[in-house]
């Protein structure tokens, strides 16, 4: 139970850090 936790975790980390990535850039370049 608490690996299915930790990937959930992961799982969001790197949707937020992916968004975050996409979001840097353009916020720069406007």
């Amino acid at each position: 139970h608490a690996q299915e936790l930790m990937d959930a975790c992961e799982s969001i980390h790197q949707m937020f850090w992916s968004a975050k990535g996409r979001d840097v850039p353009f916020i720069r370049a406007s």
